[in-house]
């Protein structure tokens, strides 16, 4: 803290003394060893038009240059961008922006409660008056200037090239997922600032942030926003709304909750504050990393100050450069003079916090923390990770779906070495001796992945020898060598039968096409899936085989390929057959079984042969192929029917008369086989039916 005013206070000197144009001798605190350094030329990348002015978007939004969170960091000029809202641009009403008036008299007065009573809190604070804010940030972000190549076009430059970006994001909800904003956030420029250890610089870049006075920038023009990969670095708990909260100021607090996943830089940091932090003395609100020494001491790793926060809900901060390693945790400090600045906290359900009830918030700054279980702060961080590209390692897999001129070669990646690997496979006819590859399939693998390729064309019952590749920016890696043979072209036996003879199966089948030899091969209880299974009953070029000497009363399942070349058949053929309990030579043949009796349901119309107009009729019926039976039997039907309808007309529509004379009609011809027998027993039911009738009447 001494140390920081002291540098301020130098640089209000410098400011009057020291023309922008002093040139220091800069040294690099390191060799830059974890990732490329620099400062950002903005003028080169930012968005112009042809009269080479600087375009914005379309919407009406426009940025600011902070002085909070506006500083000298490591020898370089930090500029706080607050990236705002204007009148008709998306969620302009958003309700972030309606704020307490901290001016009014309500506000001023305090909070008379119980400080620990977080819901009577909240209850005050919805109960005083608000307002909406002056400028509608919708998100703030960091950038880095070199102090002896400062301008504010460069400034104006940054702004032109981040606005429409970070307000795309906005635009797609990204603003409502965890550290959803660093999608905005250009990877051209996602470059970490160098860090100098020299003092003249230092106060050079104190000099020009006081100097700083850039009005809002507003950019007119037709620039689309577009979205970049967000995600690498994982460290912290949720910015969200929780049950209570904890006082930050002269507290420095460590989430204790989801350690970093790995070694690199945070350049994004999401925090959810209960009272706004609207001071930036001392730099204001800090975000830092922590590791753990073990019984509660933790050490600061790194760290920077952002300034003011607003409170109420979630604020994203990108361009942010904080060094983290993996199991390391981030933590918050406020270092202004506002008393009520607090984070929101869960008091279950979390992994704990950590507090100190002082600032430890610059680099290398150590202490015994108290350690509070169950405790979650609404505190989260992301950014880019400075993994080390290693060799890449492949294990080569089974080839599957081998046919006669096709096979499937599969490897596994055990190991991408922290970058996006090639594979391709290598194979030939001999062992390590590739003469064909695949092609590379570029930068598509990571650890975990199944590579594979198909290949074509290849010479049925013939053996071969491959090998997995893989390869990134470090070396080329290969797996074991592995063998497949293709499947023979010839087809497997047709039409195989087998015939029981005791405790004997005679099998007999056709030769499949292509097929110079036939393999069969015996089992009990499943058919033999390979030319391995089971037990070998032949293999030959003959049609016929006997399995002898079996145990009677089983049931035997066999197979059979067909082989050429020292190939197989890709598909085989299959009949079970089941041992007798005795012998089953058959002794006695038994009589054809009887046919069943057709009496009853045809007709015998020769006896009709030598009336007048059989001959007419019979030839008529075999000239238009119709059934003899059914033929003569629709004409018997209508000779009744005729007959009745005289008798009908006769008896003067006696209904009696002509239902006897009807049922006497089918009764004879039935008798005399010139109907069929079944209606014999229709006449039956209406001679019975008619006496009823007539007994009744």
């Amino acid at each position: 803290m001494c140390r920081y005013n002291v540098i301020i206070l130098l640089a209000l000197v410098a400011s009057i003394f020291a023309p922008l144009s002093i040139v220091a001798t800069a040294t690099p605190v390191s060799a830059a060893e974890e990732k490329p350094t620099g400062i950002v030329d903005y003028a080169k990348i930012a968005p112009l038009d042809k009269d080479r002015i600087l375009k914005g978007p379309e919407a009406p939004i426009y940025a600011i240059v902070n002085k909070s969170g506006t500083t000298e960091r490591n020898g370089v000029v930090q500029v706080r961008l607050d990236l705002c809202l204007g009148k008709g641009a998306y969620r302009y009403d958003d309700s972030r922006f309606y704020i307490v008036d901290t001016s009014s008299a309500a506000y001023l007065a305090g909070f008379t409660g119980d400080e620990s009573d977080y819901k009577a809190y909240e209850t005050w604070l919805d109960s005083l008056p608000h307002k909406w804010a002056e400028h509608r940030v919708f998100h703030t972000h960091f950038i880095y200037l070199d102090p002896y190549d400062y301008s504010q076009s460069n400034i104006e430059a940054a702004m032109a090239l981040h606005l429409p970006n970070f307000y795309q994001a906005w635009l797609e909800g990204w603003d409502m997922v965890r550290c959803g904003m660093r999608h905005g956030f250009d990877v051209a420029t996602r470059i970490r600032p160098p860090r100098y250890d020299d003092f003249q610089r230092e106060l050079t870049c104190l000099s020009i942030v006081n100097a700083i006075a850039l009005e809002p920038v507003t950019l007119k023009g037709d620039v689309v926003g577009k979205l970049f990969p967000s995600t690498d670095i994982d460290v912290g708990a949720a910015a969200t709304d929780r049950a209570s909260l904890f006082s930050i100021y002269t507290y420095t607090v460590v989430c204790v909750d989801n350690s970093a996943n790995n070694t690199g830089t945070i350049d994004t940091v999401e925090i959810w504050l209960a009272h706004s932090a609207d001071d930036d003395d001392n730099g204001g609100l800090w975000f830092g990393t922590f590791s753990d020494g073990g019984s509660n001491v933790l050490t600061c790793h790194d760290s920077e100050s952002v300034g003011t926060c607003a409170s109420g809900s979630k604020q994203s901060f990108t361009g942010l450069d904080i060094n983290i390693s993996t199991g390391e945790y981030i933590g918050a400090d406020f270092r202004g003079s506002d008393t009520g600045v607090n984070i929101e906290r869960d008091t279950t359900g979390g992994s704990g916090m950590w507090y100190y009830t002082s600032d430890v918030i610059d680099p290398d700054d150590s202490a015994t923390f108290v350690l509070v279980a169950g405790y979650q702060i609404s505190l989260y961080g992301t950014g880019d990770t400075d993994e080390v590209i290693t060799a890449p390692t492949i294990t080569t897999l089974n080839a599957t779906n081998v046919a006669n001129t096709t096979a499937q070669l599969n490897a596994y990646v055990n190991s991408s070495g922290n970058e996006t690997s090639d594979v391709r496979f290598e194979y030939g006819n001999s062992t390590l001796n590739y003469t064909d590859s695949t092609a590379w399939v570029n930068d598509t693998y990571d650890t975990g992945a199944y590579p594979y390729a198909e290949l074509t064309n290849l010479t049925a019952s013939t053996d071969y020898f491959y090998r997995a590749a893989i390869a990134n920016s470090n070396s080329t890696a290969y797996g074991a060598e592995i063998s497949f043979t293709t499947a023979s072209s010839a087809t497997e036996a047709i039409s195989l039968t087998a015939i029981v003879n005791d405790d004997a199966v005679s099998l007999s089948w056709v030769r499949g096409v292509g097929a110079t030899n036939t393999l069969i091969r015996g089992k009990l209880g499943a058919y033999p899936s390979s030319t391995s299974d089971g037990v070998l009953v032949y293999l030959g070029t003959g049609n016929t085989a006997t399995h002898d000497d079996l145990v009677e009363g089983r049931t035997y399942y066999y197979s059979a390929w067909g082989e050429s070349g020292g190939g197989y058949s890709t598909n085989y053929t299959t009949v079970l057959a089941s041992t007798g309990i005795a012998s089953s030579t058959v002794t006695e043949v038994p009589d054809n079984p009887s046919a069943p009796s057709t009496w009853w349901t045809t007709i015998d119309v020769t006896r009709l042969d030598g009336l007048p107009l059989y001959d007419e009729f019979d030839g008529v019926i075999t000239d238009y192929g119709v059934q003899a039976a059914t033929a003569w039997t629709f004409i018997i039907l209508a000779i009744v029917l005729v007959i009745t309808a005289a008798t009908f007309g006769a008896t003067d529509g006696n209904i009696m008369v002509t239902g006897l004379a009807a049922a006497f009609l089918m009764l004879a011809f039935s008798l005399l086989h010139l109907l069929p027998m079944y209606f014999m027993g229709i006449s039956i039911v209406m001679f019975i039916s008619l006496a009823s009738v007539r007994e009744r009447i």
